[in-house]
């Protein structure tokens, strides 16, 4: 009898060891492999939650037409509201280089201001549809600022004329300017190859690209075109100077000036590129 109740004894001994390394092995299972799967799955979940930097060449296309088209108004001035940074005259300049013959219509000859002028019609919705390839999808402008303007330097439209265009009218009804052409040109004195700017570093973030651009600033000056003396400063109100460079006149057309020479102490200006409608445009600029 004794030796039954020992053998009962050892029997639960067994079976208390085997469910103890049962247990354990359930534990290192789900240790190992449930548990590491739980995390690397929640892992990825915040991997995909999260937006992730993507660096971008400085040439990517994706922004730098835009870029190119506004460089002009974002080297001097903060443009920190998209197109509403923007004044009506310096959009419509912006699209200048954007308008070809075809956007014309010929509706015959005029006289304005003591001249027979061939006058042109030219859509305001042409100029808008223009201007949505470089901001946002709701640009506009009230389309009488741009009568009796400055006008723009049409380089890929000539009728003759000139590539100057003039805009003489608006008619709210149809939503068309009567515009005609002139001759434009002028000439500048000898100076050396300038480059001023250099885009430094793009990435794209969620739907928003960021660019770096360094930038330099200078005024000239010369003494009966023999003397030229150059000032660069490192930002726009031109209260950091930077270098001063003494050109000869005879030399200067073969002398340069890079900001590839300043960039330590260059000043910075930050663009902003937001996804509208499937292709990314100007959101802001800031100069630093």
């Amino acid at each position: 009898m004794n030796e039954n109740k020992k053998n009962r004894g050892l029997i639960v001994l067994v079976v208390i060891l085997v469910l103890a390394l049962v247990a354990t092995s359930g534990y290192i299972v789900y240790d190992k492999f449930i548990a590491k799967e739980e995390v690397e799955e929640k892992n990825e979940d915040n991997k995909k939650g999260e937006d992730v930097k993507e660096k971008l060449e400085v040439t990517d296309v994706s922004f730098s037409n835009t870029l190119e088209a506004l460089s002009k108004y974002t080297y001097e001035q903060n443009r920190e509201d998209g197109y509403h940074s923007f004044t009506a005259q310096e959009l419509l300049e912006i699209v200048a280089k954007d308008l070809v013959n075809s956007d014309f219509e010929y509706i015959g000859e005029e006289a304005i201001s003591g001249w027979n002028r061939k006058v042109y019609q030219l859509s305001y919705q042409t100029l808008i549809d223009k201007l949505k390839q470089y901001f946002s999808s709701d640009v506009e402008f009230t389309p009488s600022d741009i009568v009796n303007g400055q006008g723009a330097v049409l380089p890929n439209v000539n009728f003759g004329d000139g590539s100057g265009m003039a805009i003489s009218s608006y008619d709210n009804t149809t939503g068309t300017y009567q515009v005609y052409f002139g001759g434009v040109g002028g000439t500048s004195g000898p100076k050396p190859q300038i480059n001023e700017r250099k885009v430094m570093d793009a990435y794209r973030l969620g739907d928003k690209i960021y660019v770096t651009e360094k930038a330099i600033y200078y005024t000239s000056s010369s003494s009966n075109y023999t003397n030229f003396i150059y000032n660069i400063y490192s930002h726009p109100n031109q209260n950091d100077l930077v270098d001063t460079l003494n050109f000869q006149g005879d030399t200067i057309s073969s002398q340069s000036i890079s900001v590839d020479n300043y960039l330590d102490r260059a000043a910075t200006i930050s663009y902003v590129f937001s996804k509208d409608n499937n292709q990314y445009v100007f959101s802001s600029s800031k100069i630093s």
